[in-house]
């Protein structure tokens, strides 16, 4: 084997899974997939919750944008909730077909 098969090798192989049916490689890349949908979802009920802050601190007092905070922060956190309840459930379901 070359210099270069040998790295293509190391470099390679480690990120591909290890898996020898369909069903496997299945399992590991919706795994995957969630695990990326997951982290979307918690960066984006990140953001709102930053979002809804910046709105509750530079409302000064203006009714509108108070009820708008709120109405951020309340979606912020239902979408983190759900967004991890969603994962727990998947995840286990993944896990058990395993």
């Amino acid at each position: 084997m070359n210099p270069i098969e040998e790295l293509t090798d190391r470099l390679i192989y480690p990120i591909l899974p290890q898996c020898f049916g369909f069903i496997e490689c299945f399992i590991y890349y919706a795994g995957k997939i969630i695990q990326i949908l997951f982290l979307l979802v918690l960066v984006g009920g990140v953001i709102s919750l930053l979002y809804a802050g910046f709105l509750f601190v530079s409302g000064g007092g203006n009714e509108k944008q108070l009820e708008k905070a709120k109405k951020f922060i309340v979606y912020g956190i239902i979408g983190v909730i759900v967004g991890t309840l969603s994962f727990v459930i998947i995840s286990a379901v993944l896990n058990t077909l395993q």
